[in-house]
């Protein structure tokens, strides 16, 4: 694709550039331009992002391996989906310009401005999934009700009951045998399929992140850091 040569405003020192963090730098600076983002990650991954007055216009992504692009919806999942550390740069450019790549390449524009809640939970889902192989993953409440899920060959809203029904066996642990606080209960099939309940506080209301994991798949260290970002996502949302 014919990308803009831009002037560079500044390089962005961030040692993870995740997109959400790329956003606000633009929304910031009032950014009519794009971001070039570069994250090695199973080979080098290119991606811009482009921006009018601060607001989130489109997205174009490129696998340098395969020379595989992406537009709009497509570039900006994968893009969420990257928590590697990169390099990033600002560049502005011209609005006339912005608007003419839009329509050279009409797959690039989004139709929606911002990133939701839920688009917002589904990248950190949509990682787990492609970073440890999982089989699923689901965010759902104590009442067994999802509150985001990706698409699986399992059926989220039953794993989100018996995610739930398995919180009450952890609670009564913890206040029938005194156990410590329990952040965590699994369930192994004899295949060695796991099901992973991970527990977590976002004010008064105790949440499930839920991940079906297959045999010998470790996954402590990416529910950890997928916790620590989801727990920011639903703190903004419901504080």
């Amino acid at each position: 694709m014919r990308v803009p040569v831009g002037q560079k405003l500044k390089d962005l020192e961030i040692t993870e550039p995740r997109v959400t963090i790329l956003l606000h730098e633009a929304e910031k600076e009032n950014l009519t331009g794009f971001i070039r983002v570069t994250y090695e990650r199973k080979g080098l991954n290119d991606f811009y992002i482009f921006f009018t007055n601060g607001i989130l216009t489109g997205i174009y992504g490129e696998e340098m391996l395969t020379e595989k692009e992406v537009f709009g919806k497509e570039a900006l999942d994968q893009a969420l989906a990257i928590f590697s550390p990169g390099l990033a740069g600002l560049y502005s450019s011209e609005k006339e310009e912005i608007q003419s790549l839009g329509k050279e390449y009409p797959g690039l524009l989004l139709e929606k401005k911002e990133l939701g809640f839920t688009e917002l939970l589904e990248a950190q889902l949509r990682n787990l999934n492609e970073e440890g192989q999982f089989l699923a993953s689901l965010v759902a409440d104590v009442q067994g009700l999802p509150v985001a899920a990706m698409d699986s060959e399992y059926e989220n809203a039953r794993i989100a009951a018996l995610s739930a029904l398995v919180r009450d066996v952890s609670h009564r642990a913890e206040t029938q045998l005194g156990f410590k606080k329990t952040d965590e209960v699994s369930l192994v099939d004899d295949d060695k399929v796991r099901l992973v309940c991970r527990y977590f506080q976002v004010g008064d209301q105790t949440y499930i992140l839920s991940c079906v994991v297959p045999a010998y798949q470790t996954y402590r260290r990416l529910t950890n850091t997928a916790l620590k970002e989801i727990e920011k996502i639903m703190k903004q949302r419901f504080s």
